[in-house]
């Protein structure tokens, strides 16, 4: 506790005594709650390019990929995996349980690949009701079969 003396100038004194324990009870308490209720993530590096040429550059744009794969993750914790370019096609990997079929999304993105060895780059999508843990776990999962995953939006 401390003890405190106001003085108003025209001969007026009062001693009063300020017990801010109850103030540092509550921040305590607060502190407690912030460091309890903290999420503590460790988040790898993304790979993410930018390509980018320069207006004097006598460099060749280029050559487009033969194909584009991207994975979409959707609500119903089915992926589909589309191949567009030189091939059209959509890949439907079901659930295993109620959640991602991780394993599945690597086998058919290998498939891909095997098929397209050109392949150097996967988009990753997600549906918007996801949750940010998936679209990590769906990187990681295409990742596994190509090196370069992109983050990106749903094309349909």
């Amino acid at each position: 506790m401390s003890r405190i003396r106001i003085h108003n100038g025209e001969g007026f004194e009062q001693d009063f005594e300020l017990n801010i324990a109850s103030i540092i009870d509550c921040f305590v308490v607060v502190i407690a709650y912030l460091l309890l209720s903290a999420s503590f993530i460790a988040i790898g590096a993304f790979d993410v390019g930018i390509a980018a040429q320069g207006a004097g550059s006598d460099a060749t744009p280029p050559k487009p990929p033969e194909v584009t794969v991207s994975v979409l993750l959707q609500e119903s914790h089915n992926a589909v995996i589309r191949v567009s370019g030189k091939e059209n096609r959509s890949y439907q990997v079901e659930p295993k349980g109620d959640s991602w079929n991780y394993e599945g999304i690597t086998e058919q993105v290998e498939v891909v690949k095997g098929k397209w060895r050109s392949l150097a780059s996967v988009n990753v999508a997600t549906e918007g009701g996801v949750e940010y843990q998936a679209l990590v776990k769906g990187i990681e999962s295409a990742r596994k079969a190509v090196p370069t995953v992109f983050i990106g939006e749903d094309a349909n």
